[in-house]
């Protein structure tokens, strides 16, 4: 993606989106609680999962007129993004880099906002004792999850600012469970990890954290149907404000936030949500409705990296 067609993209991508979730409605005018499905990109395995769980758990998305009848698992990448542009999800929290490459492709889709800009979350690890570091890449392969996902975004930009584009070579994985499969089997070098499904008994070397590279990007978004954007702005918006009031709750208690995001999943360890959604408070890196220009700009440039190089980074 050419310089300017990336200026072209933030001026035009969200015109009109950031107000959409800033009306509140007096409850005389609000419609009807709405029954429907939420798509979330990785869940329930990412921290962007943890308002939806702590919201649902003290009715916060009733009290703004949605009854979230199931949150919908979506792979990593454009999964997501791809039940909601063909009509079968509303709404959802998803990869900003699928998102984005979506509404350049055409989707009737609408990105309404930025959701997390610092992936604190994400690390990329090797077998323990394999004494792989950050110098020593040349060559390697490197396991992401799948196209479009914030791994992968990750993935282009650490080369990037490593000077090793074009010098190692990148594997999609199709998830993080399948890529610390391939690690373990010898298949790949390095796998993208994240610390929610961090254990005690892991056999893992850090390789690197995403944040000391690559501090900021766009890592979730918002999206929504053009259709459901255009005949049910009321239930946006009440969308988009409860989901606000989750993310507050999250940075008052993220004790609270780690356990109703454990009693919403399996085989996950409580220190390791808790550590994961202490990481981005501490770091600031949520975002309740608005923008960052600075991490869009990084998320495209990942993209940019991607269709130059496709996946010898």
């Amino acid at each position: 993606m050419r310089h300017n067609a990336r200026r072209e993209f933030v001026k035009n991508a969200f015109v009109g989106t950031a107000t959409l979730g800033m009306g509140v409605y007096p409850l005389a005018g609000r419609a009807a609680a709405l029954n429907s499905k939420v798509s979330l990109a990785s869940h329930p395995n990412s921290v962007l999962s943890s308002p939806y769980f702590l919201g649902l758990s003290e009715g916060i998305w009733t009290r703004h007129d949605w009854n979230i009848t199931e949150l919908l698992a979506a792979s990593a990448g454009g999964a997501a993004v791809r039940t909601i542009a063909t009509g079968g999800i509303p709404i959802g929290d998803v990869s900003a880099t699928a998102a984005f490459g979506a509404w350049l492709a055409g989707a009737p889709i609408r990105i309404l906002t930025l959701t997390i800009t610092k992936p604190t979350e994400l690390l990329f690890v090797a077998k323990a004792g394999s004494k792989i570091t950050r110098q020593d890449l040349v060559g390697k392969k490197i396991g992401y999850t799948t196209p479009g996902s914030g791994s992968h975004a990750a993935s282009a930009l650490i080369l990037d600012r490593l000077g090793l584009t074009g010098k190692v070579e990148l594997v999609s994985t199709g998830g993080m469970r399948e890529g610390l499969a391939l690690l373990q089997r010898g298949e790949i070098d390095v796998a993208s990890h994240l610390e929610s499904l961090v254990k005690a008994s892991d056999k893992f070397d850090t390789v690197f954290r995403v944040p000391d590279l690559v501090p900021k990007y766009a890592y979730g978004a918002i999206v929504a149907s053009e259709a459901f954007v255009q005949k049910d702005r009321e239930h946006v918006a009440s969308f988009l404000s409860a989901r606000t009031e989750a993310v507050e709750r999250v940075q008052r208690d993220p004790e609270a936030a780690a356990n109703a995001w454990l009693k919403g999943t399996r085989g996950l360890e409580l220190e390791s949500l808790l550590r994961g959604v202490k990481a981005i408070n501490a770091a600031q890196g949520w975002i309740t409705t608005g923008w960052d220009i600075e991490a869009v700009q990084a998320s495209l440039r990942s993209m940019e990296l991607v269709a130059r190089h496709g996946a010898k980074l």
